[in-house]
Order: structure tokens, then C-alpha cells, then sequence
């Protein structure tokens, strides 16, 4: 889940296709590092009948001399998790004061690896990651006293596209026009075996990830992204986002009618308003 050549190694270990690492013009190519985007608005209905906003970019180092993928947003808007490589690829952190303020690049935060980012959970306790050496997901436990992320373990599951949920309780696994769920008795527990809760035809989705309230799942790759909601005893047919960039890989749910995404060694956002 990393740009270009690593980008292409990790796709295709995934057995999806590297369009997702295509490119796209951001709105203002001379904004500066740590764009803000605006405060979160209300849309009008499901965020599947918005328009999506062009992409605006999120963060890009000085000179694009670092490829920049995979976002991961915690619920409280304040951290920010992703890939970043230069000669190799690494997982860092941006953080921020307020959740519509500028992000600010903190550095790498584990040693070792390489890893790429996959998503974090929703209080920021657990980042799940892949392990590009070994080719196999592992998740790290920040440590409450030091604040910094344990040394990765092996998650035990298929090497996948996954997201974590609120609870830290259920990986959901994107691949194959499927979602698979995995669950766990604790937060200490081993992974069951996934069982499939969402099924699609004809389109190509690559990459899920869940809701900060655990509600809704966003869907993206190839066919560009798309929403499924839970109603509370399953997930719904995916609806498709009216304008949302066809090419956007790794789409991160912010908020409702927020999701940041990666094209081209950069990472990106789109914000929803309501149809006309």
C-alpha cells in the first residue's frame, strides 16, 4: 500500500491492480505543506448522492522527494498515520492542534521493517501494518506510558487490504468483490477465521475501511469508491460516489462527507456537498 515501485510490489501481492497508484493533478499544486481542508459539513442525505469535491492536497514533502501513501486518520482528526519512502519505505505520524488545522510531519514511528501503513484504530491504541520483508500483516499496541508503538506482532491473517473497527474487536478484509469480516474475543484475542459480509459484481474495490462509529464502510480502487452501511443485521449493496476521483487508492474515511486518499506519491482529500 505504497506509491510507485513498491507501490506495484505490495498491489500485486494483493492481487490488485496498480492503476490505483495512477495520477491526478491536485486543485493547487503550489499549496503548502499541511493543507487545511475545511471544517466538516453535514451532507444532505447519504454521502453517496453528494457531489465529491477535485482532489486538494493533504501533505507533500519538500520537493516530492518522498512518496507518500496510505492515510490513516484517528477519530479525533489530531493524528495522522501513512507510508512515506524515499530510498525505503517507512510508517510516520503527522499530527495537529485542532481538526481542521495544518499537519505537521512528527517523523517515523517504529524502527525495523519496512512497513507500510494499513489503518489505525479509532482511539490511536493499534496500528495494523504490513510487513514488506516477511509479506504478512502485523499490528503494533501503543504503549500508554511512553506513547509509542510496541514492536509489530503477526496479525495470523491473509496478507490483505484491512481496516479495524472502533473496538478494536473486527478486521474487515477487502479482496475478490468481497468483504470479509475476522473477530476477536479481546483485544489481546487471535483473530478467527474470516467469514464474507458484503458482496459486489462488476466493480472493482480494492481497499476498505470502517467508520469511526463503526457504521459504514468505504470502499475504493479502480471503480473509484463507494459506501455501504450497516443496518443493524447487515451491510448495504455499495452505492457508488457521484464524482469521486476514479484512480484513488487507500480511501480513508475522515469523516462522513471527508475522505483523504492517495494518487501519485501524494496524499490527497475530497470533501462532499450536498447534491443541487
Amino acid at each position: 500500500m505504497i506509491q510507485n515501485a513498491t507501490c506495484r510490489v505490495v498491489l500485486a501481492t494483493l492481487a490488485v491492480s496498480a492503476v490505483a497508484c495512477g495520477k491526478v493533478t491536485p486543485a493547487d499544486p503550489d499549496a503548502a505543506d499541511g493543507s487545511t481542508e475545511p471544517a466538516d459539513a453535514a451532507p444532505d442525505g447519504p454521502a453517496a448522492m453528494c457531489t465529491w469535491s477535485a482532489p486538494l492536497q493533504v501533505l507533500r514533502a519538500p520537493d516530492n522527494q518522498f512518496q507518500e501513501s496510505a492515510p490513516a486518520v484517528t477519530a479525533d482528526k489530531l493524528h495522522m498515520y501513512f507510508t512515506s519512502q524515499n530510498e525505503r519505505p517507512a510508517s510516520f505520524e503527522a499530527t495537529r492542534a485542532s481538526a481542521t488545522g495544518n499537519w505537521s510531519p512528527q517523523g517515523a514511528i517504529l524502527s525495523g521493517g519496512p512497513y507500510a501503513v494499513q489503518d489505525v484504530s479509532a482511539d490511536g491504541a493499534e496500528i495494523i501494518l504490513v510487513d514488506l520483508q516477511a509479506s504478512r500483516l502485523v499490528s503494533a499496541v501503543r504503549d500508554a506510558s511512553t506513547g509509542r508503538f510496541a514492536t509489530p506482532t503477526p496479525v495470523g491473517l491473509p496478507l490483505a487490504s484491512v481496516s479495524i473497527s472502533p473496538d478494536r474487536l473486527t478486521l474487515y478484509i477487502a479482496g475478490d468483490g468481497q468483504v470479509q469480516q475476522a473477530t476477536r474475543s479481546s483485544t489481546a484475542g487471535a483473530w478467527t477465521t474470516p467469514t464474507t459480509v458484503l458482496t459486489w459484481s462488476d466493480l472493482m474495490y480494492s481497499f476498505v475501511d470502517v467508520s469511526a462509529d463503526g457504521q459504514t464502510l468505504l470502499l475504493s480502487g479502480d471503480s473509484g469508491a463507494a459506501m455501504s452501511h450497516w443496518s443493524g443485521t447487515a451491510w448495504s449493496a455499495p452505492a457508488p460516489l457521484r464524482g469521486f476521483n476514479a484512480q484513488a487508492a487507500n480511501g480513508e474515511l475522515v469523516a462522513d462527507d471527508l475522505i483523504y486518499f492517495d494518487v501519485s506519491n501524494d496524499l490527497y482529500y475530497s470533501q462532499c456537498a450536498p447534491a443541487p
